[in-house]
């Protein structure tokens, strides 16, 4: 992958992808019911969490991002350390929710599903996609590709396959979604009418 200032032009030399509809993800329900701030209550919990943790395209303590899938079957299994899906499912896992975001990003993604993409980066389907990049250094390519993406200002998410949806033999694609660059008319909505809540970025 390029490095540098020729990722950075070659980043710029990009016209975004758009992509709509809807994305899931996989959240503890230790984390739901567990008080947070000093026991505020389970309502007070924001489904559109966004971490600074180290992930694929976050390095440690980047910008803050959510990271959704295709399906409910995608994003559980890529909140996971083993791939979870269809027949695999039945295993042994903790409890959790899944819940499912509306996302409309007109001309603000980088979409790594494209090889002609990962070509123009000088980078291919396994780098991006490594699903070793955890035992990589501090900063593997997918986390130096996500803090540049980030600095361009132009993206507020990358897609990208899922790794973990490949290694149970199906296909679908997740997002990195980066949430101060959410901005309109970028939209990232949860809303539940039994819970009486609803979440919109920006």
């Amino acid at each position: 992958m390029y490095a540098g200032p020729k990722l950075a032009r070659a980043l710029a030399a990009f016209a975004p992808a758009s992509h709509a509809g809807d994305v899931a993800r996989r959240v503890g329900l230790a984390g739901l019911l567990t008080p947070v701030r000093g026991g505020a209550p389970v309502a007070d919990l924001r489904f559109l969490y966004a971490s600074r943790r180290r992930n694929r395209f976050t390095p440690s303590g980047g910008p803050r991002s959510l990271y959704m899938g295709e399906d409910e079957d995608i994003g559980s299994a890529e909140t996971k350390r083993a791939a979870l899906l269809g027949s695999f499912a039945k295993k042994r896992a903790e409890p959790a929710a899944v819940f499912w975001a509306r996302v409309d990003f007109p001309a603000a993604v980088l979409d790594l599903t494209d090889a002609s993409v990962l070509a123009a980066l000088g980078t291919t389907d396994g780098e991006v996609h490594d699903p070793d990049w955890r035992e990589r250094s501090a900063h593997s390519s997918s986390e130096a590709l996500g803090a540049a993406v980030f600095r361009d200002g132009r993206f507020a998410a990358i897609k990208y396959w899922s790794v973990r949806a490949r290694a149970a033999g199906r296909s679908g694609f997740c997002l990195c979604i980066f949430r101060t660059r959410v901005r309109t008319p970028c939209r990232v909505e949860f809303a539940s009418a039994e819970l009486s809540l609803r979440e919109i970025w920006p």
